[in-house]
């Protein structure tokens, strides 16, 4: 990963989701989802390839509203930067979600 992308990435999980220390390929989400099947975790598993940065939503099977607001800080920022963000593995009941509230265009879920 480039050096500006990475600090782009940083710097924008810390400013939407209040982060003191964040690795620049994870999301910290205390609170903000729930987890399938194991305890809480802190942080997000992500990858950025070409210019996407993909977050894995496979243990998640809840977000709150606070969650989705983060998400939205997120993208934008990292849009900004001319980071794009897809989100994969993302059950049906976050999805619908998702929908619910319009965002299905602009949280690209998969």
């Amino acid at each position: 990963m480039e050096t500006k992308s990475k600090e782009s990435i940083n710097e924008c999980g810390r400013n939407s989701l209040m982060m003191k220390e964040a690795q620049p390929n994870k999301i910290r989400f205390s609170e903000l989802f729930q987890l399938r099947d194991r305890a809480a975790m802190n942080e997000l598993p992500g990858v950025y390839i070409h210019g996407i940065h993909y977050y894995d939503f496979k243990n998640v099977h809840f977000i709150n509203n606070t969650g989705i607001a983060s998400l939205i800080d997120l993208l934008k920022c990292l849009l900004e930067k001319g980071i794009e963000i897809e989100f994969v593995n993302v059950s049906d009941s976050i999805k619908s979600k998702i929908k619910s509230m319009g965002l299905e265009n602009i949280l690209h879920c998969r």
